[in-house]
C-alpha cells in the first residue's frame, strides 16, 4: 500500500449550506442562501435583501463572508456583500442589478473582477503572422 505525502493528500471539501436561520421578532427565520441578493451593513445591523423579503439582524459582514460560498458571493465595499448570480453588470464604480446599484469601494474592484471571467475581444492571428 502506498503512503501519500502531504502534498499529494485531497484537499477535503469545504461544505457550504443552503440555507441559514435568524433572530427576527422572537422567532428562528429560515434565510434560503440562493434567494440572497446582497447584505448591507448599517450600523449595529446588517440587512439581507432577497428575492421577496428583506430581513434585519444583528450579525456582522465577516459572520456572513465565512457561511456564504466565496464562488458566488463577493464583497464590493466595506459594508456590502453581493451575490454573483443577482449582478448583472459592472463597471469601475458601481455593480448593478434588477432596478438597483451599489458602490464598489476602491479596495475591493480587485475582488469583484477577480471572482468572474471576463471574455474580452482578441483579434485572430493569420497562418502567415
Amino acid at each position: 500500500m502506498d503512503i501519500l505525502t502531504a502534498a499529494q493528500q485531497p484537499v477535503p471539501a469545504i461544505f457550504y449550506p443552503d440555507f441559514f436561520f435568524i433572530r427576527n421578532n422572537g422567532r428562528n427565520e429560515k434565510v434560503i442562501i440562493e434567494d440572497i441578493q446582497y447584505i448591507m451593513a448599517s450600523k449595529n445591523y446588517t440587512k439581507i435583501v432577497m428575492k421577496d423579503k428583506t430581513h434585519l439582524a444583528m450579525v456582522s459582514l465577516k459572520q456572513y463572508e465565512e457561511l456564504l460560498p466565496p464562488s458566488i458571493f463577493v464583497r464590493i465595499q466595506r459594508g456590502c456583500i453581493v451575490s454573483l448570480k443577482w449582478v448583472e453588470s459592472f463597471d469601475q464604480h458601481f455593480v448593478y442589478g434588477p432596478g438597483q446599484q451599489l458602490p464598489i469601494g476602491d479596495m475591493y474592484r480587485g475582488a469583484l473582477v477577480g471572482s468572474v471571467k471576463i471574455l474580452t475581444y482578441q483579434a485572430q492571428r493569420t497562418f502567415f503572422e
